[in-house]
């Protein structure tokens, strides 16, 4: 097996690393004729996956529902890929997205009340919208969600959401208003827990 190593070779890096930081370019063979190549991010210490830092100039919408039925824990998720060109309310929030994500999700929740009756579990941090970058989908969201179905810790999971997220809503309505979207912030999660 061979391994190539180069310097400089990014010319923009979105994982909110300067350029610079995104100086070592990895190559290696995969076996089947083709090469795997990463870059080393050392913000996050570590090698991560070209393809992955590429798509990562498009964050993901998550919306995050968290609930019991029956006794037990449940967490769907839904989501999109944010566009660039996204239109965001003066506040920061992609709101029409966001809004369609929150809806599409309520539905998937309301239609598996079916099999029992649906009772939120953190109050009004039930429903959350969290935009965050591709290189979390695979490991980090994975560990939180089965993290907080073990333990139910609410708490400890919007920590762990806000640390990798860039930014962080929880939704919530009124009557005869229309969605809100309340940024969560580190120091309010940290007075939870």
């Amino acid at each position: 097996m061979s391994l190539r190593l180069f310097g400089g070779g990014l010319d923009e890096c979105s994982l909110g690393a300067p350029v610079s930081s995104c100086s070592l370019l990895k190559v290696m063979p995969d076996g089947l004729c083709r090469s795997i190549v990463e870059a080393w991010i050392p913000n996050r210490s570590r090698w991560l996956p070209l393809q992955l830092l590429l798509m990562a100039d498009s964050p993901y919408l998550l919306a995050i529902a968290l609930f019991t039925q029956n006794g037990k824990r449940a967490m769907p998720l839904g989501g999109r890929s944010l566009p660039k060109d996204v239109t965001q309310d003066e506040r920061g929030v992609p709101a029409q997205l966001a809004s369609e994500l929150a809806f599409e999700l309520l539905l998937r929740v309301w239609q598996r009340s079916d099999q029992g009756p649906v009772q939120r579990e953190a109050a009004p941090g039930s429903l959350l919208l969290a935009e965050l970058g591709m290189e979390h989908l695979p490991e980090d969201l994975p560990l939180l969600k089965a993290a907080w179905l073990t333990t139910g810790d609410s708490p400890a999971f919007r920590r762990g959401l806000l640390a990798i997220t860039s930014r962080c809503w929880s939704v919530s309505v009124a009557k005869f208003e229309p969605i809100a979207f309340t940024a969560l912030e580190v120091s309010a999660s940290q007075a939870e827990g």
